[in-house]
C-alpha cells in the first residue's frame, strides 16, 4: 500500500495536506494505505475550505489525525488514529470509519453524521448516545432509529426534525409524533393546526 509519512524536520511543522479551497479524495483501497503525521501537535490533514472525501485507508497523527476550520467533510470509511476535530463551520457527513477520538464544535456529534447512521463502541458494538461533542474508540454504521413519543431516538439521541408531516393525520412521517391535532377545510383549502382551539380561532377570523 501507499504510505505518506512526515515529521517536523521534513515538513517544517506543517500538515501533510492543508486544503484551502481545494478538493481532495482519498480512496485508500490498497492494503496498508496510510497518511501519517509523525510529530506531536500537528494534524495529518487540515481542512480550511474546499472539500475532503475519505473512503478508506488510514489517517494517523500522534495527537491529531484531521482538524477542520471550514469546508465540506465526507467520510464513508477508513481508520483514524489520533483526534479528529470537526469545526462548527464545517459541513460533515460521516457514514463509516473507525475513530480513536472524534470531537466537534457543532452542538453535538449527531450534526456530523449522515442520515440513518450512528456511532457504536468499537469493542462492544453497543450503540452510543451522540448528543455530546466528543466520543472515543468508536465506529460509524447504519442505524434505524427507535423513536419515543417525543420524537427522540432511544438509542443514539437523535431528535427528529419532523421534516415530513402527513397532511391527513398531522403526524410526522418519520417518527410518528402527532404535531397537529386539528385540520380545517374550507372549500378546497385545507390547513393543519396544533389544537382544535387554534382551528376554531382561525375559522372565526376567516
Amino acid at each position: 500500500g501507499r504510505k505518506v509519512v512526515n515529521d517536523r524536520d521534513n515538513n517544517h511543522g506543517r500538515e501533510i495536506f492543508r486544503l484551502q479551497g481545494a478538493n481532495l479524495t482519498i480512496e485508500g483501497h490498497a492494503p496498508g494505505s496510510e497518511i501519517r503525521r509523525a510529530d506531536y501537535g500537528m494534524s495529518a490533514i487540515a481542512l480550511n475550505s474546499g472539500s475532503l472525501t475519505i473512503r478508506g485507508g488510514k489517517i494517523a497523527g500522534r495527537s491529531k489525525s484531521i482538524s477542520t476550520a471550514g469546508g465540506e467533510l465526507t467520510i464513508s470509511g477508513g481508520t483514524f488514529d489520533g483526534s479528529l476535530y470537526i469545526s462548527a463551520k464545517t459541513t460533515a457527513a460521516i457514514s463509516g470509519g473507525s475513530f480513536s477520538r472524534i470531537a466537534t464544535g457543532h452542538d453535538s456529534l449527531l450534526d456530523v453524521l449522515a442520515p440513518d447512521y450512528a456511532f457504536f463502541d468499537a469493542d462492544s458494538g453497543k450503540i452510543l448516545d451522540a448528543s455530546g461533542q466528543e466520543l472515543e474508540n468508536v465506529c460509524v454504521r447504519a442505524h434505524t432509529h427507535r423513536f419515543d413519543a417525543n420524537g427522540k431516538c432511544q438509542d443514539c439521541g437523535y431528535v427528529c426534525s419532523h421534516a415530513n408531516v402527513n397532511q391527513t393525520t398531522g403526524a410526522c412521517e418519520a417518527c410518528g409524533k402527532v404535531l397537529y391535532d386539528a385540520r380545517l377545510t374550507v372549500g378546497e383549502s385545507s390547513r393543519l393546526f396544533e389544537s382544535l382551539d387554534d382551528a376554531f380561532i382561525a375559522l372565526g377570523e376567516g
